[in-house]
């Protein structure tokens, strides 16, 4: 480190990067006056707690960020669940993995996104022997993109999915649904398929539907 004279009113400057020692100007004399050497010290300063500040600011829209993502999750995993407590019967034991000890995205049958952590983009649970309703739930997966539960023994209404505007696909054939088509599956505005035969639905299916650009 070199130091050169300094007048009285003056100060030696050393300026450190990457943890060594610079001078910014000459060996001869490297100084400034008090006076500008206190403000480069209060600069520094400043610099400091500007940085803590935007530290902490960054800090807090990273914890709110994944605390949604894990709100977001679970409320997936809880939809889940509710879907099947509507299940009455299932033979080959499908739904042992649906249990809160598992993370939801390796339950059989279920697919989750890779982008958007723990949201659910498929429901298969085709020709597993399953009975029983299809949950009001099921509408609360805002991320499906497909459902299939086809060449099952699921009964009653068809709940409303108007929430669902991602889903592409819905295959629900071979199953004993009655009761009539809703309409609010023509705010599912994404639709590519939509397979209902062989079922015991009865009514005309919505004129709306015939808008879907995707069908």
């Amino acid at each position: 480190m070199h130091q050169g004279r300094c007048n009285a009113n003056e100060a030696p400057v050393f300026v450190l990067l990457d943890g060594a020692e610079h001078t910014p100007c000459s060996l001869d004399c490297c100084c400034v006056s008090a006076s500008l050497c206190f403000h480069l010290l209060i600069f520094a300063v400043n610099m400091g707690v500007a940085m803590k500040r935007t530290m902490a600011m960054l800090l807090s829209i990273l914890l709110q960020s994944y605390g949604s993502i894990l709100a977001d999750k679970s409320t997936d995993m809880l939809s889940l669940q509710d879907f099947s407590k509507a299940i009455t019967h299932d033979p080959n034991g499908t739904l042992n993995s649906w249990n809160s000890s598992t993370d939801h995205c390796l339950w059989e049958g279920i697919i989750c996104s890779h982008r958007h952590l723990g949201r659910v983009v498929a429901l298969n649970l085709t020709a597993q022997g399953v009975a029983g309703n299809i949950s009001p739930s099921l509408g609360n997966l805002t991320f499906l993109k497909t459902v299939d539960l086809s060449a099952n023994s699921f009964s009653g209404q068809l709940p409303s999915l108007n929430r669902l505007h991602k889903l592409q696909s819905l295959v629900l054939s071979e199953n004993m649904l009655d009761g009539i088509i809703p309409n609010s599956l023509t705010n599912c505005s994404n639709f590519r398929v939509i397979d209902l035969s062989r079922n015991s639905l009865v009514g005309e299916i919505p004129q709306r539907l015939d808008a879907l650009s995707h069908l």
